[in-house]
């Protein structure tokens, strides 16, 4: 009979008594018992202390395997500043929020601060807030920050919003003197934008920039970098109603080829609003965004736009005005208009535009929905296409905020045979949306020769009715018919143009139930499934949100 063996701090002073009471059921004495209780602690305290040990070196072991598999560590410093770039939520222009969560990423570790160090892009982005101050700024850390860019296009957003500005009686607190050295002698930058009370200080800008020292001001060479401008007003317009040689617009950068211009929304009475043709003839993207009256834009836009090709219009409570059909506004290389929160009443002022080289036109009437009744709206879009002759050019409509007859959307449709993308958002009827698909599959054939629609490629429905989706299907199966036999489709004509059908059914302020439910299941069903499959059509099928192409 072999001693039971323990460890040497565990050796037992009378190994044979503890051997019989381990090999025979007899009860152990006093002495015993307290020799098998000290043996127990022993071996519990040992036993702790080796699961303390594996822990420590079962820990050591995974932070060795991921130090040598880790993905993370494996991303390229390229790729992980790309990740930080898509991380920032106000890039690519950083605020004070964005510039601390990029800050805080340098932080991590120094693999991390050499990846953001090393994309240029996100030090290329700045938005400055001067809106309590008087407009003073500390210069070297904006440099410091835009210096970590590279040769990046830079954009530099600055606000000065004073309340104490909305008010002719006081004088603009905002010298400007400071922002006039960063954009005179500091980083070239692409993109610059100018929000403030009203006109008065960024004319106290221009004129503290253009008052600088040229060789001090490095001649202005980053004001002149600048391609794209913002320009938003907040409250007033104060410039006064007679031309000034030397206004704000007469000294506008020589390289600008985009530019946004938000004015009050007060309406003056008297207005004059002075872009000279030697900054509008250079211009290729115009967006105006006011409320002020037809006639303004119109003598806005007259003469001196030659190059222009693309223009946005926001004319929000635009007042109709007493057109000239003799002054025509010629617009000769427009490819793109947008005409967006259109009064309904001035609809004829598309009468007085002419663009021979559109491509696209979005026109929509937010905020006028339920009050155009005009019949004379599918006219008034086709006079103007007519009269500009670009019907052979318009590939691209998008109709925004409508109620409209059907045989008037069906009249409109059926002259713009080369559209190859048509949205449709937020247009209504007081037919069913039913009538209009059935009416298209019923005219898809013009003169018994030529398809209704034969280029479309790309068709958008947004706050579309869910509860309508068959007869959507219905009109784009007509497109190509075909009859299944064996589990494949047998076609009768040759493959169709249309290759994208985006929907985004409305469910938001919908109270009828059955709308919500065939919304729910039209994603996942036969319909979608048989569009994809057999009329190779990619469908993207989701409920509507409020921020979607608006």
């Amino acid at each position: 009979m072999t001693t039971a063996s323990f460890p040497p701090s565990m050796a037992c002073t009378d190994p044979v008594d503890l051997n019989d009471i381990f090999r025979l059921n007899i009860i152990p004495s006093g002495t015993q018992k307290a020799l098998i209780q000290r043996d127990v602690a022993t071996t519990s305290a040992k036993i702790s202390e080796l699961h303390s040990e594996l822990e420590g070196l079962e820990d050591r072991l995974r932070r060795h395997q991921l130090a040598l598999s880790s993905p993370v560590r494996q991303i390229p410093t390229e790729i992980l500043g790309e990740i930080f770039v898509h991380t920032l939520p106000t890039y690519p222009i950083l605020d004070h929020l964005g510039r601390h969560q990029l800050v805080d990423i340098e932080l991590v570790c120094r693999a991390w601060c050499d990846a953001a160090r090393s994309n240029y892009r996100l030090w290329s982005g700045l938005y400055v807030d001067d809106s309590v101050g008087d407009g003073g700024l500390a210069l070297k850390p904006i440099m410091d920050w835009f210096s970590r860019s590279g040769k990046m296009e830079k954009s530099l957003v600055f606000e000065a919003v004073h309340d104490d500005c909305r008010t002719a009686a006081v004088e603009c607190k905002n010298t400007g003197l400071d922002l006039a050295k960063l954009l005179a002698g500091g980083p070239n930058f692409t993109h610059f934008e100018y929000h403030s009370s009203g006109p008065r200080c960024f004319q106290n800008f221009v004129d503290a920039m253009h008052a600088l020292d040229p060789a001090s001001s490095g001649s202005q060479a980053a004001w002149d970098s600048v391609k794209s401008m913002v320009l938003h007003f907040e409250y007033r317009w104060d410039v006064g109603n007679t031309f000034q040689f030397d206004s704000m617009f007469h000294r506008l950068p020589s390289s600008l080829t985009s530019l946004k211009l938000y004015l009050p929304f007060d309406n003056p009475d008297s207005t004059f609003l002075d872009i000279p043709t030697r900054v509008s003839k250079r211009l290729t993207s115009f967006n105006l965004i006011c409320q002020w009256d037809e006639a303004f834009i119109l003598d806005l836009l007259y003469g001196g736009w030659d190059n222009l090709e693309r223009l946005t219009l926001y004319i929000y409570d635009c007042l109709p005005y007493e057109l000239d059909p003799c002054k025509p506004v010629v617009l000769p290389k427009v490819r793109s208009m947008r005409l967006r929160a259109f009064n309904p009443s001035s609809s004829d002022f598309l009468q007085m535009l002419t663009t021979p080289r559109l491509v696209k036109l979005n026109i929509g009437f937010e905020g006028y929905h339920t009050q155009f009744t005009k019949d004379g709206f599918a006219q008034n879009i086709l006079s103007f296409l007519d009269r500009s002759n670009c019907k052979n050019t318009l590939r691209s409509l998008k109709i925004r905020h409508v109620d409209i007859q059907v045989n008037q959307l069906i009249d409109l449709l059926a002259n713009l045979p080369l559209l190859t993308h048509l949205t449709l958002a937020h247009v209504t009827s007081s037919e069913d949306a039913a009538e209009f698909f059935e009416a298209l599959r019923v005219t898809r054939m013009l003169n018994g020769v030529k398809p209704f629609l034969p280029r479309l490629e790309t068709l958008e429905l947004i706050h579309f009715p869910p509860n309508e989706f068959p007869g959507l299907f219905d009109y784009i199966k007509s497109r190509r018919p075909y009859d299944m036999k064996n589990g494949q489709a047998v076609y009768s004509l040759p493959q169709d143009s249309l290759r994208r059908l985006v929907v985004r059914y409305s469910t938001e302020d919908d109270d009828d139930l059955e709308k919500h439910q065939c919304g729910s299941v039209l994603e996942g069903s036969r319909m979608v499934e048989e569009l994809r499959t057999w009329c190779s059509i990619f469908v993207d099928v989701a409920p509507f949100k409020k921020k979607y192409g608006e």
